[in-house]
């Protein structure tokens, strides 16, 4: 979500400002819960984005525990192993919470 924010920033002080974003699986679950705090997207478009967030948690195999307190550690996901941040998994919760009205 950071690295989301932070882009549309860039964009926004050297080009222009976006007003669409585009996501697949999770990062269509970024855009969507990015696009309320970026002032000029007027349209979100998705493939696949997971519907809750926090389903997503349910799919990682690896040591969450460990994750939530280091920085990062290794995860997989349908068979393909990632190295996560912390932060993912709280951009997932984060995530839950605006979908949920929290």
């Amino acid at each position: 979500m950071a690295d989301l924010r932070a882009a549309a920033r860039y964009l926004t002080e050297t080009v222009v400002a976006p007003s669409l974003l585009v996501g697949h699986s999770l990062g269509g679950a970024a855009v969507i819960s990015a696009a309320p705090s970026l002032p000029n997207v007027r349209a979100v478009a998705t493939i696949g984005a997971p519907a809750d967030p926090a389903h997503v948690l349910l799919l990682l195999d690896g040591d969450l525990d460990t994750l939530r307190h280091d920085r990062s550690a290794p995860v997989t996901i349908a068979g393909r192993t990632f190295t996560i941040g912390r932060f993912f998994l709280d951009d997932l919760e984060q995530g839950d919470a605006l979908l949920k009205g929290k």
